[in-house]
């Protein structure tokens, strides 16, 4: 009995000290996410548009912040179904955020953001909205959002919310009464999103960011 109380002990003494580091890693990796999104009014931008329904696949680059590319204007004339927002400042990205709909029937919406820190992602963020539009017992949207939290391009925690809105406008109401969860099997296929989104606008001359 007493070895079974000991080693019991020693289990929780060692997934303690275990759990320390990740926490500390989890605060770290909080405070940066938010020293970007607080410094997010003063970065430069580059924004893409993708052309509805046009084969092959059009991105059109509607501003750019460095370069004064502004052709946002002129972008409302076509018919659009996702944009990609880049954040920098001295040439470095700092965050990416991808936002998809299904226009023109209306029946989702999906947002990835992926913050860097130096040239690694170490915070992502998706959120996928599902609409009812013909069943009014029920509520209009629904909601999951799932929380990434990585360090060396290693998954530290995965964290998961869903609920129901009656409204767009109560989404973020709703979310903030929701609680996290812990997934217990994190995957790493977020993070694998964000790196290829990152080489393909590296690779199509997005991101020539030098002296900027």
């Amino acid at each position: 009995m007493k070895k079974q109380f000991l080693s019991l002990v020693l289990t929780m003494v060692f997934n303690t000290c275990l759990g320390q580091p990740i926490e500390s890693d989890i605060q770290e990796i909080r405070i940066k996410y938010q020293n970007i999104e607080d410094s997010l009014p003063h970065a430069k931008r580059i924004i893409l548009n993708r052309v509805f329904d046009n084969v092959p696949e059009l991105w059109v680059l509607s501003y750019h912040g460095a370069y004064e590319v502004d052709l946002k204007d002129t972008v409302k004339n076509f018919t659009l179904d996702a944009e990609i927002t880049v954040f920098f400042w001295n040439g470095k990205v700092k965050k990416i955020e991808v936002s998809k709909w299904d226009w023109p029937d209306g029946n989702f919406f999906r947002k990835n953001q992926f913050h860097f820190d130096q040239e690694r992602i170490f915070f992502s963020y998706s959120e996928y909205q599902s609409y009812n539009h013909f069943n009014n017992s029920k509520p209009l949207v629904s909601v999951t959002e799932e929380r990434y939290y990585y360090k060396n391009d290693q998954i530290l925690r995965q964290l998961s919310k869903k609920f129901s809105a009656r409204s767009g406008n109560s989404i973020k109401e709703e979310s903030l009464k929701s609680e996290n969860k812990i997934v217990p099997n994190h995957s790493t296929e977020h993070l694998q999103v964000g790196n290829e989104m990152i080489k393909w606008l590296r690779s199509n001359g997005y991101l020539d960011l030098d002296g900027y």
